[in-house]
């Protein structure tokens, strides 16, 4: 769903921090919903947005949902019209988020040049640079080579950095036979 560019008009927050347009990166089990479009009694306005993006910039949300489609209005974020808002708040207290590049820095410093990043078995096909991730949800981080690939031999070289979270679906895996 958050690589499907028709749905996502989302906007996600740790703490007021852009987590992206799908919260893909957080321990959904350690956050509460602080406040929502959606939920009872809305989000609680003025909302700040910080860290956005490459630029980490900041959006002050001031019109409620009702307002927004009275008006026509959206707001942008990273040219995308956004009208939904979800701010989580950590169970857990303090949480580091992380780009995806900070990710490549921390994880696989020697890797240069162009990188599809996935987290879990979800390729990130848009926006890779929006995206933010848990520093302590991460479980592993692997880094595959386009040249280990026999279907993409002949196509210019990229890496893959795959991060894995602290899901039970990464750490219970199942083994055949």
């Amino acid at each position: 769903m958050f690589n499907d560019e028709n749905w996502n008009d989302w906007c996600y927050t740790l703490g007021g921090e852009f987590i992206g347009w799908y919260p893909i990166g957080i321990d959904c089990y350690a956050v509460e919903v602080e406040s929502a479009t959606n939920a009872k009694g809305g989000l609680k306005l003025p909302f700040m947005i910080h860290g956005i993006g490459p630029q980490r910039d900041s959006l002050r949300v001031e019109k409620t949902l009702r307002e927004m489609r009275e008006e026509n209005i959206s707001y942008k974020i990273g040219g995308k019209e956004v009208r939904f808002f979800t701010n989580y708040k950590s169970l857990k207290g303090k949480v580091e988020l992380l780009t995806l590049d900070e990710v490549r820095q921390k994880y696989a410093p020697k890797v240069k040049g162009p990188v599809v990043y996935m987290i879990n078995k979800f390729f990130i096909m848009h926006d890779a640079e929006f995206y933010k991730v848990d520093k302590d949800f991460i479980y592993k981080v692997e880094v595959v080579s386009s040249k280990d690939f026999d279907a993409l031999k002949g196509v210019p070289e990229f890496t893959i950095i795959r991060i894995f979270t602290r899901t039970h679906h990464n750490w219970h895996q199942k083994h055949m036979g």
